[in-house]
């Protein structure tokens, strides 16, 4: 009787690639959490410091959400970048 490659386990197409390992799992996790306090608390802080008495709150105010929605898709974008850096060779979209 013969077996199709999906029943064995076996699909074409989904080598498995070696796991990221400690180090650059601790490397890219450091390098997301010095993004996210650069991006959530330094330079927020700075572009407060800097604007609140050249502007008045309602220009200053969306300034730095503006801000804080940037820093986070692109937070956002390195950690799924990463994560697909780093899998297991699983499947993802």
């Amino acid at each position: 009787m013969r077996t199709s490659p999906t029943a064995s386990g076996d699909r074409e197409g989904t080598a498995r690639r070696p796991s990221m390992g400690w180090g650059g799992a601790l490397l890219g996790g450091l390098v997301v959490v010095a993004a996210s306090v650069l991006g959530f608390a330094w330079v927020p802080n700075l572009l407060i410091n800097h604007t609140f008495v050249r502007t008045a709150p309602r220009v200053r105010d969306p300034l730095v959400l503006l801000w804080i929605v940037v820093v986070f898709v692109l937070d956002s974008w390195l950690l799924v970048g990463l994560q697909r850096f780093g899998g297991r060779g699983e499947a993802r979209g």
